[in-house]
């Protein structure tokens, strides 16, 4: 019963920072839309992206992202994703932080569509994790990796946006494997210390997309 406890515990916390993450923005950036339609002329927009990972927020694992679009064909985003449940139901403890920083390349022309479409990149992470399933563990205090990226974003309107995304990568570095003592104080016992050689998928994300932007408008002399 306390497992069952400490779950919904754990999940409402994360709801609540879930629904500050979905609900704040769309209130902030409502009535800002990033289409660049006006009467006046635009040379340039900046348009920033702030973005959840659904799949993450789903398995209690809140995630935020920010992305800019550094031209209109480039853009550079960062992220992380923070869990910690202890004694759940199935499995005794998950805890997972990362970070990470892409450079993507968009593909097509529409300068009135920026940050939507086509794209692919390449991005660095760090990952510190601890995960303990049965009594048995296993726990890095810095992982790292790099690779590649592929995904395409769906305008939802105006101000809201859907990315699809894969990557595929290396992850490397050390860890601990443990298990837990049979005495009452359950400590940790140290039983092997590896290097983590992985080569794959490393993530996916279907995000939820809050976009706004501040135009550049043409002045007299030409000047933006």
């Amino acid at each position: 019963m306390s497992r069952l406890q400490g779950y919904y515990l754990t999940k409402k916390k994360a709801w609540i920072v879930l629904f500050f993450v979905l609900a704040v923005p769309q209130m902030v950036l409502a009535g800002h839309p990033i289409d660049g339609s006006t009467n006046a002329p635009a040379r340039q927009s900046m348009v920033w992206a702030l973005k959840t990972n659904l799949l993450t927020d789903l398995a209690v694992m809140p995630s935020v992202g920010l992305e800019v679009n550094l031209s209109q064909k480039l853009s550079l985003g960062i992220s992380g994703t923070y869990g910690w449940m202890d004694d759940q139901p199935w499995h005794d403890n998950i805890r997972l932080a990362t970070a990470d920083m892409e450079l993507r390349y968009w593909f097509g022309n529409n300068s009135r569509a920026l940050l939507k479409g086509l794209h692919a990149g390449i991005y660095g992470a760090v990952y510190r994790y601890d995960f303990l399933f049965g009594g048995k563990g296993n726990q890095a205090k810095i992982n790292w990796g790099t690779g590649v990226s592929g995904g395409y974003t769906v305008p939802l309107g105006d101000c809201l946006s859907i990315d699809f995304g894969l990557y595929i990568g290396y992850i490397g570095g050390k860890y601990k494997k443990y298990e837990m003592s049979d005495d009452k104080y359950h400590h940790y016992v140290w039983t092997e210390e590896k290097s983590a050689h992985y080569l794959g998928p490393t993530k996916a994300e279907i995000s939820l997309i809050w976009l706004f932007s501040r135009s550049l408008r043409s002045k007299k002399g030409g000047k933006p």
